[in-house]
């Protein structure tokens, strides 16, 4: 039987978000999702996490590690799995002429909306992570390639554990000027 804290993490969890990224922090994993910031232990809820925030999760992990193979595997693992629905989410976003959800500090309702795009953060934040590996391996090309699809999805955010959201094509867009 799972423990109380797992459980109490796990039933937040679905509540409250599904798209994430994650931060290694010591023997802990702080899980960067749309809604919920909190440590577990890696084998607590991993199962139970819907695939796009495992394999966003993973890339993520791999990255800060130093492993941009594995990350580049796990990111495109998501962009392949999931970039169907995030596109036709992104496109009925741009027709709604919807507002873009805000970065940085957000209240808790702007918090449960950014939520409700979770295969869209996490495709985005995918090809993101994508590029920094292509571009700390010297593939310039390719790194700008993931860097231009990331920075079409303009609705997606990113949770940062350190208490706010930030932009996946804003931060794509930052680094193409970097190496235009």
């Amino acid at each position: 039987m799972k423990s109380k804290a797992s459980l109490i993490f796990l039933i937040t969890y679905l509540l409250l978000g599904n798209s994430a990224c994650e931060k290694k922090s010591g023997s802990k994993t702080q899980v960067r999702s749309s809604e919920v910031t909190t440590s577990r232990s890696d084998t607590q809820t991993t199962e139970a996490m819907p695939l796009n925030v495992q394999l966003t999760n993973q890339a993520w992990e791999a990255f800060e590690s130093g492993d941009q193979e594995h990350a580049i595997s796990y990111a495109q693992r998501c962009i392949d799995e999931f970039l169907g629905s995030a596109e036709r989410k992104q496109l009925q976003l741009e027709k709604e002429n919807a507002a873009q959800p805000p970065t940085g500090a957000v209240s808790d309702q702007e918090r449960k909306a950014i939520s409700e795009l979770g295969l869209l953060n996490d495709v985005a934040t995918c090809l993101f992570i994508k590029g920094r590996c292509e571009e700390a391996m010297g593939h310039k090309d390719e790194a700008i390639k993931d860097y231009q699809a990331a920075s079409k999805y303009t609705y997606a955010r990113c949770w940062d554990p350190k208490g706010w959201f930030w932009s996946p094509s804003e931060a794509a867009i930052d680094r193409l000027s970097v190496l235009k």
